[in-house]
């Protein structure tokens, strides 16, 4: 999933809603093999909003599965991905030295917010660093 700042301006009085299945999981495993085995399609609902000022608003939730490998026998282990991403997107530098550094704040980029990485991005922070057995997973959610 892809947006150009132009397409989200047309959402500057109801927020775009999102109910969509991605598969990147070709793309992360390219990206970050020695963290993610696999990753099952992800449900991204929520919405994404053109704000005052020109900023861009997404409150999504991320919902699927990874697939890790344990640091001591490389035994393999699902991880269940419950991720709430709620940032904020300025449009030039200057905005975005407006926010204190602890906000979640970031730069649009080329014009265009490119969903699937920043759902990859949030997926991979969220995943264990290192698991020493299957026990370390923690799937209470």
């Amino acid at each position: 999933m892809k947006f150009s700042v132009p397409q989200l301006q047309k959402y500057k009085k109801e927020p775009l809603l999102i109910d969509e299945t991605i598969d990147i999981k070709e793309m992360a495993i390219s990206r970050f093999p020695e963290r993610l085995v696999d990753l099952s399609p992800l449900h991204v609902v929520g919405q994404i909003a053109y704000k005052p000022n020109d900023r861009i608003k997404l409150d999504l939730n991320v919902t699927g599965t990874a697939v890790v490998e344990t640091s001591i026998n490389l035994e393999r282990v699902e991880v269940p991905l419950d991720i709430v991403i709620d940032e904020l997107y300025v449009q030039d530098e200057v905005s975005l030295n407006m926010f204190p550094l602890t906000d979640q704040v970031f730069l649009v980029e080329n014009n265009q917010l490119i969903i699937d990485e920043i759902v990859l991005e949030d997926v991979i922070v969220e995943l264990p660093i290192a698991l020493e057995d299957a026990q370390d997973v923690d799937t209470s959610g």
